[in-house]
């Protein structure tokens, strides 16, 4: 894994396996993708992360003018995502699970 990843995360990384749902906070260094005009560097990087892993985040929230995604996707998914270059650090959402297996939930 990349630069620094919230041991909480990496935990709910463990969990959840390939196919188990994650939630991550990632920060991304935007700087690297800064000369392009057209998409935004972060679509970029999950499009790229979608190919190579053959699947789609279940859900994405962009806080673009911040660098930071928020995404949540199979364990698979996020692992692949750490691994890219661009990512700065990642944390653990407060309201992932970490775990498909896992359905409660505090309403």
């Amino acid at each position: 894994m990349p630069a620094d990843v919230d041991p909480e995360l990496q935990k709910q990384l463990r969990r959840a396996g390939d196919g188990g749902n994650v939630k991550a906070i990632v920060a991304l260094d935007m700087t690297q993708g800064a000369t392009s005009s057209s998409s935004p560097s972060h679509e970029r990087i999950l499009d790229r992360v979608s190919q190579e892993v053959g699947e789609n985040p279940r859900e994405v929230t962009s806080l673009g003018h911040l660098g930071v995604v928020i995404v949540e996707g199979s364990g698979r998914y996020v692992r692949h995502l750490l691994r890219q270059d661009e990512v700065v650090s990642a944390s653990a959402s407060a309201s992932g699970s970490g775990s498909g297996s896992e359905e409660a939930e505090d309403d």
